[in-house]
């Protein structure tokens, strides 16, 4: 078995992806700080919980003294855990456990009802504003980065909204009616009623309006003000393609973004994200408040019984229209701040420091590390530039081997331990507090090297990092890049599996759940916390496809010379799932790591 961190509440080892088996909880950082998961245990909560790095979510081995476990499959109904080994019994053995009493062997006492059949409470969520509500529909107002639908018991508006009518049931609905990108805030519009479902999504009076605070194309003062964005989508019949339209007005610009509204007239996944693509924009993201300019204004539809037309708006952003120098419309939403970031890794910094020194950093002194060194060297007498440092230990080992070293952090807490854990009289280790984002104004000066561990999936605009770390290298500069595997570590979408009758001939396999689509994972740093009733404070991993990343890289004038996947170096302790759980932690890589080089005379498109 792997070491085994932070625990759920049995006991178990437990991942953001909803597996259970050996992790190391991994550094998370947006902005160029490091987001380090609490301590305490994860629990339920309104948004993703705390992210680890699982190298083998897989139950726990049986050593070799112990019985194999019995074949996977549904559990009979009023079993008692300690009955279900006699499941397997051999063909000629017609004992049924299930008709005796689990202590006397005699039958069941009436009402007898085991724990495992008693029901479970489910985890609280935070109830959502509710827009409209009759018998047929139900709409509420959606906040960012909460997805419409989400997996069984994972915070999504549809689990929330469940709760919220206290159905327990799936098959009662509600049902979703329309798409929303799980980046925006805005209106959701669910049916409660079969019947209604039906008419709604046969209805061709069904309208979206969005707004859209955007950076790129549409805040040049020569851009159109209006226009229609049109673009073909293949359907599931390779001969079908359905042609998706958008149409789009500009309300106004000002310092490099620009404020549209924007109405769909299709109705596909992702639609508004492709088109704004297409547009040459990009949706402005609100760091205080951690909110995307997008936001689902208003939805239009015609009541499935009444036939009454009807008009529900969430409120709109008020700094969505500031940003742009216009007055808020009246009823403008005035968000609140969300926590602080820098504070949050601040929260943790004391723990991340000891978690350095333990055995449960061994996917970074034993692989991530030694990999980093690897691709960065030569090393005596370089400049490196390491973006998002943390309290520095990354850049000990640089110093040691002779670099002259520079991190940059956005945690106060942590930059102020890497000052005390680093000799103060070494010139070649200097640690300034500052954010990924704005290293062009720190006067920084100029760098042979650069690099960044696990931190490019946390930062929102890489696009505005890289260009910054292109502008301090010097002709020739290299820099690395390690992330989370893109396909197949990306929390709330890859977990494990298992396939085989039985412990000695199953195959581990690792479910991809999605990959192309872009999206924000909020996560949950202080889950224990939390469940004693304090506000959470979290982190944002931001997942994006390979091809992402080598867009950004070549957008910013980094030529990609070497890119490689690395696999866990852990291996499971002795038992009959133990060598397949090795072969499949030696086949999908945890880590990917990217090295780019500064050509002479290159620059940023």
């Amino acid at each position: 078995m792997t070491d085994q961190t932070p625990a759920d509440s049995a006991g178990k080892p437990h991942t953001s992806d909803g597996s259970d088996g050996a992790s190391q909880i991994r550094r998370t950082r947006l902005g160029g700080s490091h987001a380090t998961p609490a301590p305490d245990a994860p629990t339920s909560g309104d948004v993703e919980q705390v992210q680890q790095v699982d190298d083998s979510p897989q139950q726990e081995s049986t050593a070799p003294t112990s019985p194999p476990p019995s074949p996977p499959g549904p559990v009979p109904p009023r079993s008692m855990p300690h009955q279900q080994a006699r499941y397997g019994s051999p063909p000629g053995d017609r004992r049924d456990p299930r008709r005796n009493h689990p202590r006397t062997g005699g039958p069941r006492p009436s009402g007898f009802r085991p724990d495992s059949d008693r029901p479970q409470p489910r985890p609280a969520f935070k109830p959502l504003d509710v827009l409209y509500e009759d018998k047929q529909i139900i709409a509420v107002h959606k906040p960012a980065h909460l997805p419409v639908v989400g997996r069984d018991d994972e915070p999504s508006v549809l689990e929330a909204v469940r709760r919220q009518l206290n159905i327990r049931r799936m098959d009662r609905g509600p049902w979703t009616l329309h798409q929303i990108e799980e980046s925006a805030t805005g209106v959701v519009v669910l049916a409660r009623t079969p019947a209604a479902r039906d008419v709604l999504l046969q209805s061709r009076r069904f309208e979206r309006y969005y707004l859209a605070l955007v950076g790129g194309a549409p805040a040049d003062p020569s851009s159109p003000d209006n226009g229609t964005i049109n673009s073909d989508q293949q359907g599931r019949d390779t001969s079908e393609v359905r042609n998706l339209v958008t149409h789009y007005q500009r309300l106004g610009y000002q310092s490099g973004a620009a404020l549209l509204k924007m109405r769909p007239r299709t109705d596909a996944r992702g639609q508004l994200d492709k088109h704004l693509r297409q547009l040459n924009a990009r949706p402005v993201q609100d760091k205080p408040i951690d909110a995307a300019g997008l936001h689902l204004h208003e939805v239009t539809l015609t009541h499935p019984t009444t036939s009454a037309r009807m008009r529900i708006q969430s409120p709109p952003p008020a700094w969505m229209y500031e940003r742009v120098g216009l007055e808020p419309p009246k009823g403008a939403r005035q968000q609140n701040a969300a926590p602080n970031k820098s504070k949050g890794w601040d929260d943790v910094a004391g723990w991340y420091a000891e978690l350095l020194t333990s055995s449960r950093n061994d996917l970074q002194t034993e692989l991530v590390w030694p990999g980093v060194l690897r691709l960065l060297e030569p090393l005596d007498g370089v400049r490196i530039l390491d973006v998002a440092c943390g309290e520095g230990s990354f850049d000990r080992q640089l110093a040691s081997r002779g670099a002259s070293v520079t991190g940059i952090d956005a945690s106060e807490r942590l930059i102020d331990l890497a000052r005390k854990l680093s000799n103060p009289d070494d010139p070649d280790a200097r640690f300034v507090i500052g954010d990924a984002c704005n290293l062009g104004s720190m006067n920084l000066g100029e760098f042979d090297a650069a690099c960044s561990i696990l931190a490019l999936m946390n930062i929102d605009e890489i696009q505005a990092v890289l260009r910054a770390i292109h502008e301090a290298l010097i002709p020739g500069g290299r820099f690395v890049a390690v992330v989370l595997h893109p396909a197949f570590r990306s929390p709330r979408r890859t977990s494990w599996g298992w396939d085989g009758p039985d412990a000695q001939t199953q195959r581990q396999y690792r479910r991809v759940d999605e990959y192309m689509t872009e999206a924000a994972i909020p996560i949950v740093m202080n889950p224990g916390a939390v469940a004693k009733g304090e506000d959470p404070i979290t982190t944002t991993t931001y997942v994006r496809p390979l091809q992402k990343y080598v867009e950004a890289f070549t957008s910013a004038g980094l030529l990609i010379d070497a890119i490689e996947e690395w696999t866990s170096p852990r291996q499971s302790e002795p038992g009959p799932r133990a060598a397949e759980e090795n072969r499949a932690r030696g086949e999908f890589p945890m880590f990917m790591t990217i090295r780019a080089i500064k050509l002479k005379g290159s620059a940023p498109e």
